[in-house]
């Protein structure tokens, strides 16, 4: 999935609704305290069950008792396993808005002193009354087939699996005119209806969110880039041995002697507080790895080098990343950076943006978000959204119409330090290197001297 749209309602700094629109590379600028960040945070609050958002994060300016974000993305017809064995796509189940874009919505209630625990939404097309069919189990899509004298079997007597049966339900609807709308759907928080089980695999099959905050600490990116090669160990280690057979032979051997124990245990407490036994396996664990520096023969932890050169190995397990690609099925994933480019030189935003794009090139969507001139002045210009607050207003810009008020926010000021180079100047000659530079010195002065 690519993502296409965020909406945002009533949350943090936006009184009311913004709207922001993505490409597969988009670079967020504007001052400090704009609301950069809000956007990235927003997408992180929807992906991200364990980053939640808390009363505080409520526009106290709002008029509305609700926060509400929603991620809008275009499927791009990949198949995808809706709680049934048949690969399926959301664009074929008609899972989509009238722009065809896959619609996933979380909505806070805010009370005086609380918010409600999410509540989650997606938009389908629905067709009017018992001419609507994406919910209904294999029993009732038969009989509904049946109904509107719809063949359910296949020439050599095989049925129609459920797949097949929702796409001539839909031919039928389309053919008869049926009348429908797009409405939005509610996820149970339990259960296992047909309704829950969809909604689960759909929840599932959206895009990881892999997000770096400005203020996250280095360790916390080192550990980011651990847990990436601890999972790939683990995979390794999976595929060489069967862990299964392991685990069990190890719990077979631990069982006999923590049983004894427990019995001591059971002894001496009573039956209410009676203890069992359990064995619990995490295979990460028995992994560890890190980088160290060597200089003057000394092994280094990186956690004892400057902060620009942890920054730099940050950058350098991008570059893998964009590098390596990714396997057919594959979770999508979405990389935000919230200003990237701290701790670096220019020139090594320069290289930092190229990695960037690197990514772009092996399928991943990045959202960034800076104060870099190297990062916004290498972006197209389509590819930048500038968020302002005129008169305290949230406001997104896009497309640009002029780099002049971007600029300004960056401080790339027009009273800079050129400036009175030019302010005596009665023309100004353009060359294309030092040696025409030379060159015309050489002339002005000997014109010069001959008056």
């Amino acid at each position: 999935m690519l993502l296409k749209k965020v909406i945002i309602s009533n949350y943090r700094g936006i009184n009311g609704t913004s709207e922001v629109d993505f490409n597969i590379f988009s670079c967020i600028v504007g001052q400090n305290d704009a609301g950069k960040s809000t956007i990235l945070k927003a997408i992180d609050a929807v992906l991200n069950d364990k980053s939640g958002i808390s009363r505080s994060d409520y526009n106290v300016l709002s008029n509305d008792n609700f926060i509400s974000l929603e991620l809008q993305f275009d499927p791009l017809n990949s198949q995808q396993l809706l709680g049934e064995e048949i690969p399926t796509s959301l664009e074929e189940e008609e899972l989509t808005d009238a722009a065809g874009l896959f619609c996933w919505r979380r909505i806070w209630t805010v009370s005086d002193s609380a918010l409600s625990k999410p509540k989650t939404y997606f938009i389908r097309k629905k067709y009017e009354g018992t001419s609507d069919f994406l919910l209904k189990t294999e029993a009732q899509l038969q009989t509904q087939c049946t109904a509107n004298g719809i063949e359910t079997s296949k020439g050599n007597g095989l049925e129609f699996n459920n797949v097949e049966k929702r796409a001539k339900l839909r031919e039928y609807n389309k053919t008869q005119g049926i009348a429908f709308n797009y409405e939005t759907e509610e996820v149970p928080s339990s259960g296992a209806t047909k309704l829950k089980v969809m909604a689960d695999a759909m929840k599932k099959a959206l895009p990881a969110f892999q997000y770096f905050k400005a203020d996250t600490s280095l360790s916390d990116t080192d550990t980011t880039i651990q847990k990436y090669f601890k999972d790939m160990a683990f995979d390794l280690i999976s595929e060489e041995l069967d862990t299964q057979e392991i685990q069990e032979t190890i719990k077979a051997k631990l069982e006999s002697v923590l049983e004894k124990v427990t019995d001591k245990i059971n002894q001496v407490v009573g039956v209410s507080e009676s203890v069992q036994p359990r064995i619990e396996f995490d295979w990460s664990k028995l992994i560890s790895t890190s980088f160290v520096s060597s200089a003057n023969g000394n092994d280094i932890p990186l956690s004892s080098r400057g902060d620009g050169f942890r920054r730099i190995t940050m950058m350098a397990y991008f570059e893998y990343l964009a590098e390596t690609t990714r396997a057919g099925g594959s979770q999508q994933i979405i990389f935000g950076f919230e200003e990237p480019e701290t701790f670096l030189h220019p020139s090594a935003q320069a290289k930092l943006f190229e990695k960037l794009k690197l990514l772009n090139d092996n399928g991943y969507q990045v959202i960034v978000s800076t104060h870099s001139p190297t990062i916004v002045g290498s972006s197209d210009k389509s590819d930048l959204i500038h968020i302002s607050k005129p008169g305290g207003v949230y406001t997104v810009s896009r497309p640009i119409d002029t780099y002049l008020q971007i600029a300004m926010d960056l401080g790339i000021k027009p009273d800079n330090t050129f400036t009175p180079l030019f302010s005596t100047s009665r023309a100004l000659l353009l060359v294309e290197g030092i040696d025409d530079a030379k060159a015309m010195h050489h002339n002005a002065a000997m014109y010069k001297a001959a008056g």
